[in-house]
């Protein structure tokens, strides 16, 4: 492919064309080669044309439209991205069974389970909301006042400090002074 358009290339600059603009006509243009050898290099830039179009055909396979050579078109990565527009379907609680089915139709594959022989239609890996669970660590309570019933934990500690200096800050100079430190 790459030929052909290097192909027509070299055939419409063979022609010569050059923008003329002038006061009489803005958008002139005028053509450097003679009128002789002007209608041969005009039919070698459609023949080259027809060679370009050739090789774009050829490129698209069986007359279906879809490259094999474009990496876009790539039979593994549109699964995975079929798989992953699933997934977040279910995450959002929609009912995947008709799109599936729909998309399995379209394909031309089978949904078996166990199936060895044919096409099957099999799903990538699950990704980590689907299939990882972190392990909870033990979160320790503290007992502030001694008999009270109430135990608060470091986290809810550090944000009580946080929103108590926002308060501060806040306040600005009408805060009152700061507890002397022992």
């Amino acid at each position: 492919m790459r030929r052909e358009v290097f192909g027509v290339v070299e055939a419409a600059r063979s022609l010569q064309v050059l923008l003329a603009p002038s006061e009489a006509s803005p958008h002139g243009i005028r053509i450097g080669c003679t009128r002789s050898v002007f209608p041969e290099r005009l039919r070698r830039l459609a023949k080259a044309l027809e060679a370009f179009d050739r090789a774009g055909a050829a490129s698209l396979g069986a007359g279906n439209g879809l490259s094999q050579q474009d990496p876009a078109m790539d039979a593994a990565r549109l699964r995975v991205a079929l798989d992953g527009v699933f997934r977040w379907m279910r995450s959002s609680g929609m009912d995947v069974s008709e799109p599936h089915s729909m998309v399995v139709e379209a394909l031309g594959v089978l949904k078996v389970q166990g199936a060895k022989a044919g096409k099957s239609y099999r799903p990538v890996p699950r990704f980590a909301p689907n299939g990882f669970k972190k392990a909870k660590r033990p979160k320790p309570l503290l007992v502030l006042i001694p008999g009270a019933d109430e135990k608060v934990s470091v986290g809810l500690l550090a944000a009580k400090e946080t929103e108590a200096q926002m308060t501060e800050i806040s306040l600005g100079q009408a805060a009152p002074p700061p507890p002397p430190r022992h």
